[in-house]
């Protein structure tokens, strides 16, 4: 093992004992090994000082858990702000839709669909006829949104 990640494994070491609160000297100093083998790429780069904070760094604000006491929280207050979320949300989805491609063909794919047509015999008539290059997904969902419009 180089110097470097003899280095760095005694740093981590440190850091695993702080975190984890084991006093197992020879399990602190293999897991210590064997994420300094990991990082040895990482000590070419940076020093191990660096490398060290930044871990630090990063177990201490990653799966912190929150520890604020579950009896002080006011479920009428949480109820009237999610049905606030809810209702905002609600009015958002409510856009006007753009003009679409398909809208000026909406009588034709109507009317070649309840005579039977398939997804993909309305994509390739709007090919043909119509010059348009259209997903088929797109076509189902214009004519859903039309019919939910009640435009059909």
């Amino acid at each position: 093992m180089s110097s470097n990640a003899r280095e760095l494994a005694v740093v981590l070491q440190s850091i695993v004992h702080q975190l984890r609160g084991t006093t197992d000297m020879h399990q602190q100093m293999h897991e210590s090994r064997v994420l300094a083998s990991v990082l040895v790429q990482a000590i070419q780069r940076h020093s191990a000082a660096d490398i060290a904070s930044w871990i630090r760094w990063r177990m201490r604000t990653s799966e912190r858990s929150d520890r604020r006491p579950v009896s002080g929280i006011n479920e009428e207050a949480l109820n009237a702000q999610l049905a606030d979320v809810r209702r905002v949300r609600g009015m958002a989805k409510r856009k006007k839709r753009h003009q679409s491609q398909l809208d000026p063909y909406r009588a034709e794919l109507m009317a070649l669909r309840s005579s039977g047509a398939s997804w993909n015999d309305l994509r390739d008539w709007l090919r043909r006829y119509a010059r348009l290059k259209v997903n088929r997904s797109t076509i189902i969902r214009r004519m859903n949104q039309w019919m939910e419009d009640g435009q059909a």
